[in-house]
């Protein structure tokens, strides 16, 4: 797991590693999950579920990357 500010808006978000999630037959690819935060604290609403071949994030899915890893 990993804190921070995700989207920019000021609040605080969490990031959750998912490292052996299989993604279109890539075995142990990895995503993460994220909960961003807001006025009322943490929510599930609006959580994004992020992969490497996510826009904005960097590389691209593999197998055996464990992306999430943290």
């Amino acid at each position: 797991m990993r804190a921070g500010d995700f989207n920019g808006d000021g609040a605080g978000d969490l990031a959750v590693g998912v490292p052996w999630e299989d993604l279109q037959g890539l075995v142990d690819a990895g995503a993460a999950n994220v909960l961003f935060g807001g006025p009322s604290g943490l929510s599930a609403v609006g959580n994004e579920f992020w992969d490497q071949d996510s826009p904005g994030v960097g590389d691209v899915a593999e197998a055996g990357d464990e992306f999430g890893w943290m």
